[in-house]
């Protein structure tokens, strides 16, 4: 067994919060196995947030997103993933003004990098600043709910699938069914959807 493998399983029951608090006390593979966790809702929040991105483009602002955090992770004094996020926005900001730019320099169209398809810089901003709005409402409306929808949907946003929500809601509530998880998830889904107006 790798040494990679073996330290990764020793965090296999953390959580978010408990795997930082590892890493903060420089517990050996800690930082790394966060980073590897958090790094599939970075691209997935880029993904949403930014019109026409590219998974490549995505991943390298995760990527950017966690060398910034590595640096900083030590200042961290709320949430370790919302202080993520927040590095991320602003990279995800500093991306399209540098998308505004070149587009405002080549003439009033565009053609995205690997798609081939052409757009006006009006309908990327836009499509932006709705993402934005809708994900920042999103996440004002779950932190009001109570539990277990709060943890359910937070999980969702932050990358995690389905599969991984009903295996830590397993330990959690060793009774649980899955058809009663199933529901639950839709009950918080219909809950979020009546509240913002949209289907997420």
């Amino acid at each position: 067994m790798s040494r990679s493998v073996e330290l990764r399983g020793r965090f296999d029951t953390l959580d978010f919060e408990q795997l930082f608090a590892a890493a903060l006390q420089q517990e050996a593979g800690a930082l790394d196995e966060f980073c590897r966790r958090v790094r599939p809702g970075l691209i997935q929040i880029a993904t949403f947030r930014v019109y026409e991105i590219t998974r490549e483009e995505a991943e390298d602002l995760a990527h950017e997103s966690l060398v910034v955090f590595v640096g900083k992770y030590q200042e961290v004094t709320t949430s370790p993933t919302a202080f993520l996020r927040s590095i991320l926005y602003n990279l995800i900001g500093n991306f399209l003004r540098r998308r505004f730019t070149s587009r405002s320099n080549s003439g009033n169209g565009s053609t995205a990098r690997t798609t081939g398809e052409t757009h006006t810089d009006g309908k990327s901003n836009e499509s932006y600043v709705e993402n934005r709005d809708l994900l920042e409402r999103a996440e004002r409306a779950i932190s009001a709910m109570d539990e277990p929808c709060k943890t359910l949907l937070i999980g969702l946003i932050e990358g995690y699938e389905v599969k991984e929500l009903w295996q830590r809601m397993q330990e959690l509530e060793p009774g649980l069914k899955r058809a009663a998880f199933d529901r639950r998830i839709y009950v918080c889904r219909r809950r979020l959807w009546n509240l913002l107006g949209v289907q997420l």
